[in-house]
């Protein structure tokens, strides 16, 4: 049976129970009927002049004292059609009747009305704000190219991307330049990059070239980016043939070597095959890259003494080039025996790199068994195109390519033909000889500096383009801009910040020289562009807060503030890195976490505020209620507007564990892990969430409720269709730990230890479980209920016929006592922890708070006033209760020795929770109720918080801590 106490807040009757009853010889019982709402809120009452149709204002929510009761919303008096209302918010309804310079305020009547008709009018004046209608203009902040890739060789005009700007002021219309166009290479053409000069475009000179972009807004700000536009290779087609010899003797034998072909292509490493368009009659052949004798019966000097022939060359890309050549048929002495050379001698093989055309290598003389036969010269294979025959002497044909970086040797064939046509062909190998060779360009990696940059500052590494690609070389400046820059090795360095001002010259022409180990040196102009540069917020007063324990402090800007010459104090925007770990910061009466924010000019004005030992933990215009702690961790159930969801708060942040649109209820907490139950649509469901992840523990047809959880361990009631039975939940399966046809409700649990009561047809007992099987704790014909456990010891009070008393068991020792036996007046709510037990007692006037300690089986009353204390929760020696002040109720802290009031206000604060000495509660801030935390462990300690500055545009002052210290 369910009892109603007397002198006690209403009592509620739940469904799906017992009978209940009213005994007699007390007070008389209140079940109130519907009652009219008594007011209504509105959450925000402003709104910006010329706002949109449709803007929302504020949300409606009624007082009333019928919990539970659905209200709808009434516009009586909407300003002359400005507002409207949608569901339960005011909106704009014509927006341009709101203008602050016409009137800045308006009065509208709201009317509430509940479930039964009853109803409620109040009046609001809604404020109109005024909004600066001139909006300044910011610089750009970014240049981006849709595209930075190009083939090499383009036509001028070519379009290879599009140009856009990021601007703080939406909608400002830009125009681009070149600051740089990498020697002439592109152009601008309204917004797109274009090619200016697409000869200088050749992937084997460079395949990449770094240009200077400058966006020019509408008022003239400007904003430079040094962009790189990225050159493709493109396969492109052969350009000449040459054969290294096209003499050969008649009637020479099939598959004699003529001459090595040779292509010329601007792709120096494309692979060529080759092929006869016109082989003169088959006369002629291809063997790789040589021609070669088909038919040498038909080459005949009598007949013919030349040859018509076409070479084509077809590159790795399927190009071709065609080239005409006439092959020469040399008489042989066809009535004289004749015998053919038989060696060749050269008398030098060695050329210095890059000799000019024409030189001299070396005399050639042919051995040959005739003695007095002359002898012609030609070359098989020229090393192509490099040498020549000069009559008897090996000559240079192209200079250009004998270069010893590339390569030092080269084989050559020299032919000899005597007289009579006969010949023998010898390969030698030239040697190249190494020159010291002048430098042919110079590089930068950088061409724009900081303003103002301090000297040493690196500006760009400089690069040199030499023939002789092992050469070392030094860096010197022939103009270094009237000592703005200097040379430290092979960087290009500032020499004098002061001396680079944007506002003086955007930009320093210099003239860079390097200079090779022979000597050698090359010169280049280079223009040095400077970048604007918006100075960092500077921190210049940073002293610590004093304050009082439990005190609230103004943080002005004596004892914290950062400037910054090219922002207003409403521009330099603080960032909560670390929020205080010992109280709490606020914005006016706003509490401000991790990421919150605030400015230099909040702190002038004075606003700012510093609360020692409590930290708000919600705030909303909605109820949150519930709270539970473990650690510093806390869970609550809070109203969204629509239904109520789960809070999680982990010491530093807090999390939206449930987003849906039924109701989420009764949150408990152990370390990370969290537990409730839920509306699915259909009944009340149990879920589970780890800190990472959620899970539904159950999916029936029937109410699971009254969860609890230790560790990963939970325990709840639910309902099989004819009673209510005990599930428990090990961290992986659920088992059911009781099956009868009584009800059995109330589960609490401690680590894997579990504690119910259970009708059994003619009161409550209470039941036991250690993990692997159930004891019953109690038998007897009055009433256990309301069990609570800590390890294996219990304590539940009992109705024995006259009063209510507490009992405590100790599972150690298998043993239970009677903590209370004063027969005529009520204890209530025992709590346990460890062996400690803590609950409230009816003294014949009022309702106060006693301790016990099992160890001791001492029983400490820890107030004793004439105002009612109750719902009293303890963690080891620590226990947190509420108690009305005459006025409302404040929430009270004992530690073991001695009791502190942790608030003092003109609303009520209840449901106190403790974990160790961290407390956590929901108080009314006058409008609806919010969660508030103290920990106590920390409300004598100093405390600090960390912040970051910036100025919107680029400046930061890095993460910074400001102390507080307690006096």
């Amino acid at each position: 049976d369910d009892t109603l106490p007397g002198n006690q807040p209403d009592d509620t009757l739940p469904g799906n129970q017992p009978d209940d009853t009213l005994p007699g010889n007390q007070p008389d019982d209140t079940l109130p009927g519907n009652q009219a709402p008594t007011n209504i809120i509105l959450s925000n009452t402003s709104i910006a002049e010329n706002s949109a149709n449709g803007a929302i204002i504020a949300a409606l929510s009624t007082v009333d004292p019928d919990a539970g009761d659905p209200h709808t919303y009434t516009l009586i008096d909407n300003a002359g059609g400005r507002f409207t209302l949608s569901g339960n918010q005011l909106a704009v309804a014509n927006g341009t009747l709101l203008d602050f310079e016409t009137t800045a305020s308006h009065g509208i009547i709201l009317q509430t009305t509940d479930s039964e008709g009853n109803t409620f009018d109040k009046p609001f004046t809604i404020s109109v704000t005024d909004v600066n209608e001139e909006t300044p203009n910011n610089a750009p902040t970014d240049i981006a190219l849709s595209n930075s890739v190009i083939d090499e060789n383009r036509a001028n005009g070519t379009a290879i991307g599009t140009l856009t700007t990021a601007d703080p002021d939406a909608g400002d219309i830009h125009s681009y330049s070149l600051v740089d166009n990498a020697g002439g290479r592109f152009a601008i053409a309204g917004n797109q990059l274009t090619v200016a000069n697409g000869a200088l475009l050749d992937f084997e000179t460079a395949n990449t070239y770094n240009i200077v972009v400058r966006t020019t807004d509408a008022a003239g700000q400007t904003f430079n980016k040094t962009l790189a536009v990225t050159v493709n290779n493109v396969n492109e087609v052969p350009t000449d043939l040459a054969v290294s010899n096209l003499i050969v003797a008649e009637n020479s034998a099939n598959g004699s070597l003529i001459g090595t072909i040779t292509p010329t292509d601007p792709d120096t490493t494309d692979t060529h095959t080759y092929t006869l368009l016109d082989n003169a009659g088959g006369r002629f052949a291809i063997s790789k890259n040589q021609l070669t004798v088909a038919n040498g019966s038909l080459l005949d000097y009598e007949t013919a003494t030349i040859h018509n022939i076409t070479l084509r060359t077809t590159d790795a890309g399927g190009n071709n080039f065609d080239k005409a050549f006439t092959v020469t048929v040399s008489n042989v002495n066809e009535t004289i025996p004749n015998n053919a050379p038989t060696d060749i001698s050269v008398s030098n093989i060695t050329l210095a790199e890059n000799s000019s055309n024409g030189t001299i290598l070396g005399d050639l003389a042919t051995v040959d068994p005739d003695a007095a036969d002359t002898h012609s010269y030609s070359l098989v294979d020229n090393a192509g195109g490099r040498f020549a025959i000069s009559g008897s002497q090996i000559t240079l044909a192209d200079g250009t390519l004998l270069d010893y970086e590339t390569g030092n040797s080269h084989p050559i064939t020299v032919r000899t033909t005597d007289a009579g046509g006969l010949t023998f062909d010898k390969t030698f190998t030239l040697s190249v000889t190494n020159l010291n060779e002048m430098p042919t360009d110079m590089g930068v990696s950088n061409t724009v500096v900081n303003e103002n940059s301090s000297n040493g500052t690196a500006i760009a590494n400089l690069t040199t383009t030499d023939p002789d690609t092992a050469d070392t070389y030094t860096y010197s400046l022939v103009d270094n801009a009237g000592g703005r820059f200097g040379i430290s090795g092979n960087q290009l360095t500032v020499a004098n910040g002061t001396l680079l001002d944007y506002e003086t010259g955007t930009s320093h022409p210099i003239i860079l020289r390097s200079t090779d180990a022979g000597g050698l040196s090359i010169d280049k102009n280079f223009v040095i562009t400077l970048n604007n540069v918006n100075d960092p917020p500077v921190l210049v007063r940073n002293s610590p807060l004093s304050v009082t324990q439990g005190g609230i402090v103004g943080i002005t800007n004596s004892l914290l503030q950062v400037t910054d010459q090219d922002n207003t104090p409403g521009q330099l925007t603080y960032t909560l890195v670390n929020a205080p770990a010992n109280g709490q910061l606020r914005l006016e009466s706003t509490p401000l976490f991790v990421n919150d924010t605030f400015t230099q000019a909040d702190i002038d004005s004075t606003p700012m505020r510093y609360t020692h030992g409590l930290i708000q933990l919600s705030n909303n215009s909605n109820d949150d209620y519930n709270p539970q702690i473990s650690g510093s961790s806390v869970v609550w159930s809070g109203s969204e507007g629509t239904d109520n969801e789960v809070y999680f708060y982990d010491g530093t942040s807090t999390t939206q564990l449930t987003n849906n649109s039924t109701d989420d209820y009764n949150p408990q907490i152990s370390g990370s892990n969290v537990v409730w139950f839920g509306f699915d649509g259909t009944d009340n469901e149990i879920y589970f969430s780890d800190g990472t992840s959620t899970i539904q523990l159950t999916n029936n047809s029937t109410d699971d409720y009254s969860n609890q959880i230790s560790g990963s361990n939970v325990v709840w009631y639910g309902f099989d269709g004819t009673d209510n039975e005990i599930y428990f939940y090990n961290g992986t399966s659920t088992i059911q730990l009781t099956n009868n046809s009584t009800d059995d409700s109330n589960p609490q649990i401690s680590g894997s230890n579990v504690v119910w009561q259970s009708f059994d047809g003619t009161d409550n007992e209470i039941y036991f479980y250690d993990g692997n099987s159930t004891i019953q704790l109690t038998n007897n014909s009055t009433d256990d209920y309301n069990p609570q456990i800590s390890g294996s010891n219990v304590v539940w009070q009992n109705y024995d016929g006259i009063d209510v008393d507490i009992y405590f068991h100790d599972g150690n020792n298998a043993t239970t006592a009677q903590v209370t036996n004063n027969n005529s007046t009520e204890n209530f709510n025992p709590q346990i922890s460890g062996s400690n037990v803590v609950w409230y007692h009816y003294d014949g006037t009022d309702e106060e708070i006693y301790f016990y300690d099992g160890n001791n089986a001492t029983t400490t009353q820890l107030t004793n006033n004439s105002i009612t204390d109750w719902y009293p929760q303890i963690s080891g020696s620590n226990v947190v209760w509420y108690g009305f002040d005459g006025t409302d109720n404040e929430i009270y802290f004992y530690d073991g020795t001695s009791t502190t009031q942790l608030t003092n206000n003109s609303t009520d604060d209840s449901n106190p929770q403790i974990s160790g000495s961290n407390v956590v509660w929901y108080g009314s801030d006058g409008t609806d109720n919010e969660i508030y935390f103290s920990p106590m462990a920390g409300t004598s300690m100093s405390d600090s918080l960390m912040f970051t500055v910036s100025d919107g545009i680029g400046g930061v002052l890095g993460a910074t801590t400001f102390n507080v210290n307690v006096i």
